[in-house]
């Protein structure tokens, strides 16, 4: 499906005559699942009331699953759709013009049936859990997200301070003009494991090492908050929705993410002006996995002692216990083990206790030697040798993780339809508006017996949280 400022354009992928077809808006539908490139101008276009109707599919999310499945080449930087064409078909990558509409429709036929073909082994998660939770997200796209207009402007000046102190200090007491982290790494032969694209949490691990590079950190973080609040300012000011767009596995790891605005990386200082002032019939709740990767990693690798860890939520308690520091750095260093495979100083004793190295060490010989790695239903990755050890285990848990918040996403709605709404997926968590009609409990078991489906036997920590209070 291709849309230009006045027109839609399909083909059904089944025609072996690839007849380009106008798409009405006000006629019934003829297939009950769009592809297409421009997901975003779709969702506006259909409205709520025919995203309901439809399954849409994001060409985006497909390749970059699809490409990782089968080993092909991954796109750096920003996913083009010339390239994905080029990759699948065997073509030289072009310059589409507007003009070409008709043909590039047919190239992008094209394309879809062999992603279908050689990514066969992932279509049974992508109908059975992706499609699904795709409905969920589109919905709540099509519906927009509230935002309390008047805060935003004052939000993005405090903001706009912070960020260029941050930067400031950067230059003036470490000596570098910029924010590059892994440049200044580089420049300065420090020892680190970033890739090009280091998420989030690995520039926090780094920057938890050497605490003099705090700033990057810091910077990195207002300068995504600014980012989001400056998207949101841009909307009119008589106007308090906002409609990001949802990508529901557009990640290696699956992992569901917004843009323009991402909201789901606003800081907790900021998060007040999402609060909006619900009838009496309704409740905001905060519904989060308890030491998420943790309980995986337990589970997955029949890890009793760890399991039984897990299961008193005391993981992190104990791994700070163990190397004399707080809470918040042994959760650090666990994701430093998870994400990297290091093990920081002094925490040598809570992962030999727990037997992780040897697990771990397991997992990833297995990988290697079969090739790739994949979640319990799919999710596969292609792995290159010794090379790629670094984010195995990093891929098996957070896919997995991907899959049980999905599959809990999934249960609430499935189980409660109207009478509890997603305001916005949190990384592992999620914000509900929750009908008085729904007990807390219920939205509880819903995600309690998400996490059993994909690990059985496991006892799950879930916790609800203040999701507006600020730390």
């Amino acid at each position: 499906m291709i849309m230009d400022n006045r027109s839609i354009y399909e083909i059904d992928a089944a025609d072996l005559d690839l007849k380009v077809r106008a798409f009405s808006l006000s006629a019934p539908m003829r297939l009950d699942t769009l592809i297409t490139f421009q997901p975003d101008e779709l969702i506006s276009r259909l409205g709520l009331d025919g995203v309901q109707k439809v399954d849409i599919l994001d060409f985006e999310c497909l390749d970059k699953q699809i490409r990782q499945s089968v080993g092909f080449k991954s796109q750096n930087g920003k996913w083009s759709v010339a390239n994905m064409i080029a990759t699948y078909l065997g073509e030289e990558e072009r310059k589409w013009k507007e003009d070409e509409y008709e043909e590039l429709l047919k190239e992008l036929t094209k394309c879809y049936r062999k992603m279908k073909e050689v990514g066969v082994k992932e279509w049974p998660r992508i109908k059975e859990i992706e499609m699904p939770v795709n409905k969920i997200l589109h919905e709540t796209q099509a519906k927009g997200v509230f935002f309390n207009n008047e805060m935003v402007s004052p939000m993005c000046s405090e903001l706009h301070k912070q960020l260029y102190g941050y930067k400031n200090k950067i230059q003036l007491e470490l000596g570098y003009a910029g924010d590059d982290l892994i440049s200044y790494l580089n420049l300065h032969h420090i020892e680190h494991r970033l890739r090009d694209y280091p998420s989030d949490t690995e520039i926090k691990n780094i920057c938890k090492q050497h605490p003099e590079l705090e700033p990057f950190w810091k910077a990195k973080v207002a300068e995504r908050n600014l980012k989001c609040l400056l998207v949101l300012s841009a909307i009119n000011r008589d106007q308090n929705l906002c409609r990001p767009l949802f990508k529901g596995f557009a990640s290696t790891t699956g992992r569901i993410f917004l843009r323009d605005p991402a909201l789901q990386n606003l800081s907790r200082k900021f998060r007040k002006l999402l609060k909006q002032n619900l009838n009496t019939d309704w409740r905001y709740e905060y519904i989060d996995f308890g030491q998420f990767e943790a309980g995986i990693l337990a589970g997955v690798t029949n890890n009793n002692k760890l399991q039984k860890l897990y299961e008193d939520d005391k993981i992190y308690e104990q791994l700070a216990a163990m190397t004399k520091t707080d809470r918040d750095t042994a959760k650090i260093y666990f994701y430093c083990f998870i994400y990297g495979g290091m093990v920081r100083k002094g925490a040598e004793r809570f992962f030999d206790t727990y037997d992780l190295k040897n697990t771990v060490d397991k997992v990833v010989d297995e990988s290697i030697r079969q090739g790739y790695v994949a979640t319990p239903l799919g999710n596969k990755r292609v792995v290159n040798g010794e090379e790629d050890k670094c984010w195995i285990l990093n891929h098996y848990i957070q896919g997995t993780s991907s899959l049980i918040f999905k599959q809990a996403l999934i249960n609430v709605k499935s189980t409660c339809f109207d009478k509890v709404e997603l305001v916005l997926p949190v990384h592992d968590a999620a914000l509900f508006k929750v009908h008085k009609d729904v007990k807390t409990e219920q939205v509880f078991a819903m995600f309690k017996d998400a996490f059993v489906k994909w690990i059985p036997g496991s006892k799950p920590v879930i916790k609800e949280k203040d999701f507006f209070e600020e730390v």
